[in-house]
Protein backbone atom coordinates (compact mmCIF):
# COMPACT_ATOMS: atom_id res chain seq x y z
CA UNK A 1 0.00 0.00 0.00
CA UNK A 2 1.41 3.34 -1.08
CA UNK A 3 1.64 5.99 1.63
CA UNK A 4 1.07 9.67 0.99
CA UNK A 5 4.43 11.39 0.30
CA UNK A 6 3.90 14.03 2.99
CA UNK A 7 3.22 11.37 5.65
CA UNK A 8 6.37 9.45 4.74
CA UNK A 9 8.43 12.63 4.68
CA UNK A 10 7.11 13.85 8.04
CA UNK A 11 8.16 10.60 9.66
CA UNK A 12 11.79 10.59 8.63
CA UNK A 13 13.48 13.97 9.19
CA UNK A 14 16.02 14.72 11.92
CA UNK A 15 17.24 18.28 12.64
CA UNK A 16 20.97 17.86 12.30
CA UNK A 17 22.83 15.95 9.62
CA UNK A 18 26.49 15.15 9.45
CA UNK A 19 28.70 15.65 6.45
CA UNK A 20 32.17 14.24 6.27
CA UNK A 21 34.91 16.28 4.59
CA UNK A 22 38.07 14.19 4.52
CA UNK A 23 38.97 13.53 8.16
CA UNK A 24 36.79 16.31 9.53
CA UNK A 25 33.19 15.84 10.54
CA UNK A 26 31.02 18.92 10.67
CA UNK A 27 27.52 19.21 12.09
CA UNK A 28 25.28 21.08 9.70
CA UNK A 29 21.71 22.17 9.94
CA UNK A 30 20.67 22.62 6.32
CA UNK A 31 17.03 22.61 7.40
CA UNK A 32 16.35 26.34 7.52
CA UNK A 33 14.30 26.03 4.36
CA UNK A 34 11.79 23.74 6.09
CA UNK A 35 10.67 26.41 8.55
CA UNK A 36 10.38 29.29 6.09
CA UNK A 37 7.95 30.16 3.33
CA UNK A 38 9.43 29.03 0.01
CA UNK A 39 9.25 32.60 -1.31
CA UNK A 40 11.73 33.61 1.45
CA UNK A 41 14.37 30.99 0.61
CA UNK A 42 17.77 32.23 -0.48
CA UNK A 43 19.58 30.26 -3.19
CA UNK A 44 21.46 28.18 -0.59
CA UNK A 45 18.17 27.13 1.04
CA UNK A 46 16.79 26.08 -2.34
CA UNK A 47 19.95 24.02 -2.86
CA UNK A 48 19.46 22.40 0.56
CA UNK A 49 15.87 21.58 -0.40
CA UNK A 50 17.04 20.13 -3.74
CA UNK A 51 19.58 17.97 -1.87
CA UNK A 52 16.81 16.74 0.43
CA UNK A 53 14.46 16.12 -2.49
CA UNK A 54 17.16 14.19 -4.39
CA UNK A 55 17.80 12.05 -1.33
CA UNK A 56 14.08 11.44 -0.86
CA UNK A 57 13.88 10.27 -4.48
CA UNK A 58 16.88 7.99 -3.92
CA UNK A 59 19.09 9.97 -6.28
CA UNK A 60 22.41 11.75 -5.76
CA UNK A 61 22.15 15.54 -5.76
CA UNK A 62 24.43 15.56 -8.81
CA UNK A 63 21.62 13.95 -10.82
CA UNK A 64 19.40 17.02 -10.33
CA UNK A 65 19.75 19.85 -12.84
CA UNK A 66 21.39 22.70 -10.98
CA UNK A 67 19.52 25.28 -13.04
CA UNK A 68 16.75 24.82 -10.44
CA UNK A 69 19.06 26.22 -7.74
CA UNK A 70 17.47 29.67 -7.71
CA UNK A 71 16.11 31.84 -4.88
CA UNK A 72 12.69 30.90 -3.55
CA UNK A 73 10.97 33.97 -4.98
CA UNK A 74 11.96 32.70 -8.43
CA UNK A 75 11.25 28.98 -7.97
CA UNK A 76 7.68 29.66 -6.79
CA UNK A 77 6.94 31.22 -10.17
CA UNK A 78 7.94 28.05 -12.05
CA UNK A 79 5.14 26.00 -13.55
CA UNK A 80 5.25 22.23 -13.79
CA UNK A 81 6.41 22.66 -17.39
CA UNK A 82 9.21 25.01 -16.25
CA UNK A 83 10.42 22.32 -13.84
CA UNK A 84 10.32 19.74 -16.64
CA UNK A 85 12.16 22.14 -18.98
CA UNK A 86 14.89 22.66 -16.36
CA UNK A 87 15.09 18.97 -15.46
CA UNK A 88 13.48 16.59 -17.98
CA UNK A 89 14.19 13.53 -15.80
CA UNK A 90 13.12 14.69 -12.32
CA UNK A 91 11.29 17.98 -12.94
CA UNK A 92 7.81 16.52 -12.59
CA UNK A 93 8.63 14.86 -9.25
CA UNK A 94 10.44 17.95 -7.96
CA UNK A 95 7.45 20.12 -8.82
CA UNK A 96 5.18 17.78 -6.84
CA UNK A 97 7.58 17.70 -3.88
CA UNK A 98 7.90 21.49 -3.83
CA UNK A 99 4.15 21.94 -3.86
CA UNK A 100 3.72 19.31 -1.14
CA UNK A 101 6.26 21.32 0.87
CA UNK A 102 4.29 24.45 0.24
CA UNK A 103 1.00 22.94 1.37
CA UNK A 104 2.04 20.94 4.41
CA UNK A 105 5.41 22.47 5.42
CA UNK A 106 6.73 18.94 6.01
CA UNK A 107 10.32 17.99 6.61
CA UNK A 108 11.93 15.50 4.27
CA UNK A 109 14.28 12.71 5.18
CA UNK A 110 17.81 13.45 3.98
CA UNK A 111 20.85 11.27 3.72
CA UNK A 112 23.81 13.31 2.51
Amino acid sequence: QKQDNSVVMKQCYQQLKTRVYGDETEEIDGTGWSDKPIRSWCQEETINWLMSAASYMGQPYSSIQHSLAVPGKEIVTFTRQDFINHDPVYGDQLYDLLHSQRISNFRMCTHY
